[in-house]
């Protein structure tokens, strides 16, 4: 098996950066171009460089190769069976989520259940081998179900799930990133988009207006308000919840999203005490006949 990072000319454990730097400079060194008396060496180094760099540069190649060269370095042919069943099973359940996006998590979930299994009776390191490259493929199934679903909230147990999984600097800077972004997708999930606003318009304390401020979003400086039906300024009715961005006394509007079971609950005392305040008025009226 070649090895790559000779080629290159860079550690083991060297930084993505690290990588990309030395790939342009060695391609500086090697083209054809700048060697023409040598461009028969020349080519044939530049094809080395950059099958090199393709399999180094992609997170998932690297995972994939360096499981196969640190098993050809170390010679523990106990568990080179063992760590290619691991990197195929990977592999496979990648295909099917990219198949089925919408199932992506079910395949996760069973690469986790099986996780213990496939690395029992491994030594330290190819088990440390193991789980980052089945961290990978939680990683691209969270991704894929994240991105053709918007449920990110679900991705999220998942990938903090991977990154607990992940020894590498580079895939953890991969998880990381990876998982605060899924985070911040969160704020998004179940908004939908609104047409034009809603009507803030109270005559004497009755009429319509937002209460309450939670799940701010940083980026954007949004939050999320609930819209209520007041009656003499008290929030009476919760109607829906709007993500908004406060702007000098108004909202800038961004999208509709449903009542939290809080709400629900207050809508369905303020339904029960309305309920009850009929009645109580219908027999306190025909006692007094």
């Amino acid at each position: 098996m070649k090895d790559y990072y000779k080629i290159l000319q860079v550690d083991y454990g060297a930084e993505p950066e690290a990588i990309k730097r030395a790939y342009r400079v060695l391609s500086r060194k090697w083209h054809p171009d700048h060697n023409p008396d040598h461009e028969k060496v020349a080519s044939e180094k530049m094809r080395e460089l950059n099958e090199a760099y393709e399999v180094l540069s992609d997170p998932r190649k690297r995972a994939d190769y360096d499981f196969r060269l640190r098993q050809e370095k170390e010679d523990e042919s106990i568990d080179i069976h063992a760590i290619q069943e691991v990197v195929g099973l990977c592999q496979r359940a990648e295909v099917a989520a990219e198949a089925l996006p919408d199932q992506a998590l079910s395949h996760a979930i069973r690469l986790i259940g099986r996780t213990r299994s496939l690395t029992l009776g491994l030594s330290r390191e190819s088990a440390r081998m193991a789980e980052e490259r089945i961290a990978y493929s939680l990683n691209k199934c969270a991704v894929i179900y994240g991105n053709a679903t918007s449920k990110w909230s679900a991705c999220i147990p998942i990938l903090e799930r991977a990154l607990g999984m992940a020894y590498s600097s580079e895939a953890r800077a991969v998880l990381t990133e990876n998982l605060a972004t899924a985070r911040s997708n969160t704020v998004y999930e179940n908004i939908e988009p609104v047409t034009s606003a809603p009507s803030l318009h109270t005559i004497n304390g009755i009429g319509t207006t937002l209460y309450g401020a939670s799940d701010r979003d940083p980026a954007t400086g949004s939050v999320m308000m609930t819209y209520y039906f007041t009656v003499l300024f008290i929030p009476v009715f919760p109607i829906c919840r709007y993500r908004v961005i406060p702007q000098d006394g108004s909202y800038l509007f961004l999208g509709k999203a449903p009542l939290r079971d809080s709400d629900k609950l207050h809508l369905g005392i303020s339904i029960a005490v309305i309920i009850v305040l009929i009645i109580w008025l219908m027999v306190a009226g025909s006692s007094s006949y």
